[in-house]
């Protein structure tokens, strides 16, 4: 199945031209509850960045139907649900407000509909993400 464009895709791809975007993005998430500094206190962040990119890619694939994002959602259900890091379905609000957040601020391109696309196709890969708790 071959990886389709559109709005949330082009937005994607004017983010991650931007070199501060994942980075912007740990700011934005961290700063969003005082819990996450902690969770995040030994992390490699060089590395969770490259994560926070493919996960983002992942999800954005498996919105659209694809076998590759849906094995990809999948894994990080596991690893994110009750058998891994137990991450709680009320700590993926957080996950997407700080997306979007960034989004708005580095997208050149960003409009309130433009978030209800982005909202819309991530909603698909949250609640694979959640079922998993």
């Amino acid at each position: 199945m071959a990886i389709k464009g559109g709005p949330v895709m082009d937005s994607y791809t004017r983010c991650t031209l931007k070199p501060e975007f994942f980075e912007r993005f740990y700011e934005n998430f961290l700063a969003s509850n005082p819990a996450f500094r902690e969770m995040f206190a030994n992390t490699d962040f060089a590395n969770q960045r490259e994560l926070l990119r493919r996960g983002i890619s992942m999800m954005l694939l498996y919105a659209q139907d694809n076998v590759i994002g849906k094995v990809a959602v999948e894994r990080l259900a596991q690893s994110h649900g009750k058998d891994g890091m137990q991450i709680g379905a009320d700590l993926y609000p957080f996950w997407v407000d700080s997306l979007m957040k960034t989004v708005a601020e580095l997208d050149d391109d960003f409009s309130p509909e433009l978030e209800n696309q982005w909202r819309k196709e991530l909603a698909k890969g949250i609640k694979a993400m959640t079922d998993a708790l």
